[in-house]
């Protein structure tokens, strides 16, 4: 069950946490809920503050399967500021969640999603990650976005060419400064800006020239970047250009983390990272608390992810 805590503030948290608010006559602050997912979303555009926030590659996968509610839950339980899901449709169009084409790796299924009708695939059960079969089912978007509204911010890795159904469940669930879109292919996020105007948006910016060229010719709130040119001069030119700067741990990294060292998580923090994806958001996080990279976010948890704002009058 999720609680609201209220809180009184003064000063810069709280003109933080009250932006936005309506001011009653006289000009006094009007009291506001706010919620972990809004204070994310802040950070992920604030490019004063020396930060970095971590994204759960889908979910926090190492115990529960990946791309699954449990995921989602076990990710705001570790703290874990984004999440990461693969949406794919059925053959009816329904928006769910299921990173490869195929149900063989990860479910009880066999053959394409696409070809599966989405009442049919209520009777496959997903895979745990060491092959067992779990008592869950393939979650629609709709699901993922009711379990992770307030508390975290979702990042949708987009694999399908239909955008529509995507984006008709976004609006249903959440506000769009709550949602990234990803994908390879900026044209694809240029087809969802189409749609709808005020979708944040995060392409894969394959080379450094790219990753300049995207940033001087749109609005892009983050641009996925590659380790292999990552640098903190780019970093701070992004900034300045109000978009920040995400950075993959997935493989080499992680794999140097599930083995208790943080050398190659370094490297990442010394091109200024903004924000860190991986399959190890426990350690990821550990390392960063240690070092004072983690925003507090007021305390907000998965268990109290709002707080009333009473401002000072």
């Amino acid at each position: 069950m999720k609680t609201i805590a209220i809180l009184s503030l003064t000063g810069s948290i709280a003109a933080m946490a009250i932006a936005g608010a309506t001011h009653a006559e006289g000009n006094a602050a009007a009291d506001r809920i706010v919620c972990r997912a809004d204070l994310v979303a802040q950070s992920m555009t604030d490019h004063e503050t020396r930060r970095v926030l971590v994204a759960a590659h889908r979910g926090a996968h190492l115990t529960v399967p990946e791309n699954s509610l449990a995921s989602i839950d076990r990710a705001v339980e570790l703290g874990v500021d984004i999440v990461e899901l693969d949406v794919r449709l059925t053959a009816d169009g329904v928006p769910v969640l299921l990173h490869d084409s195929t149900l063989d790796r990860t479910t009880t299924g066999q053959g394409r999603l696409d070809e599966w009708m989405f009442e049919d695939l209520q009777r496959l059960r997903l895979l745990m990650p060491d092959g067992q079969v779990s008592d869950m089912t393939i979650p629609t978007l709709d699901q993922a976005l009711a379990r992770a509204a307030d508390r975290v911010i979702v990042d949708i890795d987009l694999k399908v060419s239909e955008l529509a159904p995507v984006l008709a469940s976004v609006e249903r669930h959440s506000h769009v400064d709550k949602v990234l879109f990803y994908h390879g292919d900026l044209e694809v996020l240029a087809q969802l800006r189409q749609l709808q105007p005020g979708v944040q948006i995060m392409p894969l910016a394959r080379t450094l020239a790219a990753a300049q060229d995207y940033s001087d010719r749109f609005e892009i709130e983050v641009v996925h970047l590659r380790d292999s040119y990552a640098n903190a001069d780019l970093a701070r030119a992004l900034d300045q250009r109000n978009s920040s700067n995400w950075l993959n741990a997935l493989g080499r990294v992680d794999e140097f983390l599930a083995q208790g060292s943080q050398t190659a998580l370094d490297r990442l923090l010394a091109a200024e990272v903004d924000i860190i994806q991986t399959d190890q958001p426990e350690r990821t996080l550990a390392i960063l608390d240690a070092k004072g990279l983690r925003p507090d976010f007021l305390g907000l948890d998965g268990q109290s992810p709002c707080l009333i704002v009473r401002a000072a009058h």
